[in-house]
């Protein structure tokens, strides 16, 4: 499920993508939230504490996944 490969960018917990058949999908909410993950940074993914890592994911601005409907 975690990348094996030490990245030099973000975090060590990067997911990996599925590949898809089916178009439907990639609309999954399992499927959505691999982007939004991988795109913390270092400071947010510590596992230190599960009070900790609360704390740093309010504090992240995750709108720019949102999508809103015109």
């Amino acid at each position: 499920m975690f990348s094996p490969v030490c990245v030099t960018r973000g975090h060590p917990y990067k997911l990996f993508v599925p590949r898809t058949v089916v178009n439907t999908r990639k609309h999954y909410f399992c499927v959505r939230v691999i982007e939004p993950w991988n795109n913390l940074d270092c400071a947010t993914v510590d596992f230190s504490s599960l009070r900790r890592f609360r704390c740093f994911l309010r504090r992240t601005d995750l709108s720019q996944y949102l999508k809103h409907s015109v």
